[in-house]
C-alpha cells in the first residue's frame, strides 16, 4: 500500500472515530467501499493486511469488498529479455489469480 493510500485510508477513518467505548463511530450515513489491490506479489502475501483494512472500512465508512489481483504481469514477454528473471514463472505470470471478497 501506497503513502497516498495510507493517507486517505486514515482521513476517512479519523473523521468517524469517536472516544467511546459503547459507540465509537459517529458515522450515520455508511457508504459501500471497494478496495482494489493490484501487486506483482502472490495475491496470498497481502491478505492479513487487506482484511485489516477491510475490517476497518467496514466499521467506520461501510460495507466493504475487495478485489485483488496479484502475481501480474511486468513484461509482455519473458522469453526476449537479455538476461534471464528466473526469479518468475513467464507461464504462471499469464495467468494472474484474481479474487473478489
Amino acid at each position: 500500500m501506497t503513502a497516498s493510500f495510507r493517507a486517505l485510508y486514515e482521513r476517512l477513518i479519523f473523521q468517524n472515530l469517536i472516544y467511546n467505548k459503547d459507540t465509537p463511530c459517529c458515522n450515520a450515513h455508511f457508504i459501500p467501499v471497494l478496495l482494489i489491490m493490484t501487486s506483482n506479489a502472490p495475491d496470498t502475501y497481502y491478505t492479513h493486511l487487506i482484511e485489516n483494512y477491510k475490517q476497518t472500512l467496514s466499521r467506520f465508512v461501510g460495507p466493504t469488498q475487495t478485489y485483488i489481483c496479484g502475481d501480474t504481469l511486468q513484461l509482455k514477454d519473458y522469453n526476449k529479455l537479455d538476461w534471464p528473471w528466473s526469479i518468475f514463472d513467464p507461464e504462471a505470470k499469464t495467468s494472474p489469480r484474481n479474487r473478489i471478497s
